[in-house]
């Protein structure tokens, strides 16, 4: 895996416009001895007079003639970034030192980066864009803390499952395969939907193993019909729930306990006068 820098001139193309996630487009003119590969990381680059950075992708093709062209599939993962790094701002860091596309008398489409700077650089974008985080591999992660440590499958088992869960590429292909069959993002427990979080949402949400991968003591293939999407509050919940409790279990379990809530809560008719001041009695 590799990290590249597309440079597009903003005049004849309008990331506002054009960037949206998973969507995927064909770039011309990307001539490169080497890549980019599938799975190369892309930064996008507005050329002069823009001069900065509009958002993220992944090379989802190989780099290949199409009719004497050299083209290459790109698949954007973010809209435009709402802080996009410039190229004076960008010529300040020490790591990205003699990276090429920094080079303004440079020309060309596609420009490698070293390891260090493409971390350096991706660092940056999430640090101004915390949403746009969609290498989570790519940055240290807090791990998650709050796993219940009396889960019979022990310390060490609980948390390989946590790491394949959280794993980028499985839980991409989930959210994306989701969206493409649902239209947006939404919690298959409890309902909660992206609107909530707006362009938060593919970070928010969770991809949850419908069959603990504890269950297993060996290596274990997962189809995406062994996964749900669900909201961080549930997902946490449910695995806490003893015994283990199916993803439409515990959404009928929601349910109950909303309906019990709202019995419990609905107010008895009370006679008016009961309700209303006391009064003092006036005689003549």
């Amino acid at each position: 895996m590799n990290y590249w820098v597309l440079k597009a001139n903003p005049g004849s193309y309008r990331y506002e416009d054009e960037l949206h996630p998973l969507r995927e487009e064909n770039w011309g003119h990307v001539v490169a001895a080497q890549g980019p590969a599938p799975g190369d990381r892309i930064f996008l680059w507005a050329s002069a007079p823009a001069l900065h950075l509009a958002g993220l992708g992944i090379a989802i093709s190989p780099n290949h003639r199409e009719a004497g062209e050299y083209v290459l599939r790109v698949r954007y993962l973010t809209a435009q970034l709402a802080y996009r790094p410039t190229l004076r701002e960008l010529k300040a860091y020490p790591r990205l030192a003699g990276a090429h596309f920094l080079q303004r008398a440079r020309y060309g489409t596609a420009y490698p980066l070293t390891p260090e700077q493409g971390k350096e650089l991706y660092r940056i974008v999430v640090g101004a864009n915390p949403e746009a985080a969609v290498w989570e591999q790519d940055v240290a992660v807090e791990p998650m803390r709050d796993v219940d440590a009396e889960a019979s499958e022990g310390r060490l088992t609980l948390v390989t499952h946590l790491i394949r869960e959280r794993n980028p590429q499985q839980a991409r292909r989930k959210k994306e395969a989701f969206v493409e069959r649902h239209g947006a993002l939404f919690c298959e427990a409890c309902g909660e939907t992206h609107l909530k979080y707006g362009n938060l949402a593919a970070r928010i949400f969770e991809v949850h193993h419908l069959r603990p991968l504890s269950a297993s003591k060996r290596e274990v293939k997962t189809c995406l019909d062994d996964l749900a999407v669900l909201c961080p509050n549930c997902h946490r919940a449910i695995h806490r729930t003893d015994p283990f409790l199916t993803v439409a279990a515990f959404a009928r379990r929601l349910r109950n306990a909303a309906a019990t809530s709202a019995k419990s809560t609905r107010k008895s008719p009370v006679d008016s006068e009961a309700r209303s001041p006391a009064r003092r009695s006036s005689k003549p």
